[in-house]
C-alpha cells in the first residue's frame, strides 16, 4: 500500500512538472461574473449569481489550475479571481506539491497569515517575522502536522526527503498576495541593491542584472546535500 501511495504522488508530481499550465476558466474570461458577484446586494444574491452561471463555480481543481512552477515542483493558490465563490468569505487556500529536495523558497503573503498543514511526507519550515526578532522559527513537519506563518514573515518550506510532498495551506483574505523575497530584491535598482550589501567586492554593481537571471524560479531544487542523497542532477 506503502508503494502504491507513493508511486501516485511520483505520478501526480511529474504530470504537474510536464503538463502544460491551463488558464483558470475565471481569469481567462469570468471578467464579467467576478464583477457581478462582487457588486451583489446580499451574500444570497451572490450565491445565486454563482450557481446561474455554472453550478461547477463551487469547485475548484487544484491539479487542472496550475500558478507556480519550478524546478522542484508547484505551488496552486485559489483566489478570489481564479474561484470566484471564494467573493465574500475572506479566505483562500493554497496547495504545494513540493518533490525530492523541493524548496518553496522564501516568501511573504502580504495581505494574510497562513495556516499550513502537510498531508503527505515531511517537510522543514522556517520564518523570520519583522525587524527586532529576527530568530528564525524552525519547524520539522511530518506528515498530518501543521504550522502558522503570521502576515507579511518570511518563510519557506523545504522537502528533505527523497520521496514528494504535498502541503495544504489556509489564508485568512481572498487575495493574500505573495513576494518571493530574493527574486523580487533583485528586482529593484542595482545601484540601490548595491547600497543594501554594502558594495561587496565579490559583486560588481554593474552585474546585478546578470545575478538576478541566476536566481530559480520557485519551487526550486534545494540544498546540495539532499541532491547528492536523492541522485538529483540539477542541470548545471
Amino acid at each position: 500500500m506503502l508503494l502504491l501511495t507513493k508511486l501516485f504522488f511520483a505520478t501526480l508530481l511529474a504530470s504537474f512538472v510536464h503538463a502544460t499550465p491551463l488558464v483558470p476558466r475565471a481569469a481567462a474570461n469570468n471578467a464579467d461574473l467576478i464583477k457581478e458577484v462582487v457588486l451583489a446586494a446580499t451574500a444570497v444574491d451572490r450565491i445565486k449569481d454563482l450557481l446561474a452561471d455554472d453550478p461547477k463555480n463551487f469547485v475548484f481543481n487544484f491539479v487542472a489550475n496550475v500558478n507556480k512552477t519550478g524546478a522542484g515542483g508547484r505551488t496552486v493558490l485559489a483566489k478570489r479571481d481564479v474561484f470566484p465563490a471564494l467573493i465574500g468569505t475572506g479566505i483562500s487556500a493554497s496547495m504545494g506539491f513540493i518533490g525530492p529536495c523541493g524548496l518553496n523558497t522564501a516568501h511573504t503573503h502580504p495581505r494574510a497569515s497562513e495556516f499550513l498543514v502537510v498531508v503527505e511526507g515531511t517537510l522543514q519550515s522556517g520564518f523570520i517575522l519583522e525587524n527586532g526578532l529576527t530568530t528564525e522559527v524552525k519547524a520539522t513537519l511530518p506528515q498530518y502536522s501543521a504550522t502558522v506563518y503570521p502576515q507579511g514573515s518570511i518563510h519557506y518550506q523545504f522537502n528533505p526527503e527523497c520521496e514528494p510532498a504535498v502541503f495544504v495551506g489556509g489564508f485568512n483574505s481572498e487575495d493574500p498576495g505573495s513576494s518571493q523575497i530574493a527574486q523580487n530584491f533583485f528586482a529593484l535598482d542595482p545601484s540601490i541593491i548595491n547600497a543594501t550589501l554594502g558594495f561587496p567586492s565579490s559583486i560588481d554593481g554593474k552585474d546585478i542584472g546578470k545575478w538576478a537571471t541566476l536566481i530559480p524560479r520557485s519551487v526550486a531544487l534545494g540544498l546540495n546535500s539532499c541532491l547528492k542523497k536523492c541522485n538529483i542532477a540539477t542541470g548545471n
